[in-house]
């Protein structure tokens, strides 16, 4: 076998190193660089979004933050309102509440005083109808008593229509 000849060792290892020696001379000098270039090319896109992200995230936490802090706010401007306007409500509530228990008196009052009105017109009537039946009843008694009792002889018959 030719390539377990000892006489062809030397110039096998010689080009042995020379090809290795060249493969490693590109490899070093052409290869590896522009490999190396495109890692750190990668390397700072990725740490530059990584960077960019965080920067982003923090971003977006402070604004969740201020949102929150808006939010209570303008939470707490609402319930002010809210609690202004319940107590404007209660406060014209009350005010209407008074003056219907003010109309209400005084409709009260006016009633009162129309029936007392009526009472004192119907007390007049009622004395006058009495006045009137107590005359009626006494002209139907005396009227029976005259028409009942016998006159003297000597009387004139205009007398006993009296």
């Amino acid at each position: 076998m030719p390539q377990l000849d000892t006489a062809t060792f030397p110039s096998q290892l010689f080009w042995l190193f020379f090809s290795f020696g060249c493969l490693y001379l590109f490899m070093s000098k052409m290869i590896l660089p522009r490999a190396e270039k495109l890692i750190q090319q990668r390397w700072q896109g990725t740490q530059g979004r990584i960077e960019e992200a965080d920067r982003l995230t923090k971003a977006a936490e402070q604004f969740d933050r201020d949102l929150a802090h808006k939010e209570s706010i303008a939470r707490d401007k609402a319930q002010e309102i809210v609690r202004l306007a319940n107590a404007e409500a209660a406060e014209k509530i009350h005010l209407q509440h008074q003056k219907i228990i003010s109309r209400l008196q005084e409709d009260h009052v006016l009633a009162e005083k129309t029936l007392k009105e009526a009472q004192t017109a119907l007390s007049a009537d009622l004395r006058l109808k009495r006045q009137d039946l107590g005359n009626a009843v006494l002209g139907k008694v005396l009227d029976g008593l005259l028409s009942s009792q016998n006159f003297l002889p000597g009387q004139k018959e205009e007398n006993r229509r009296v």
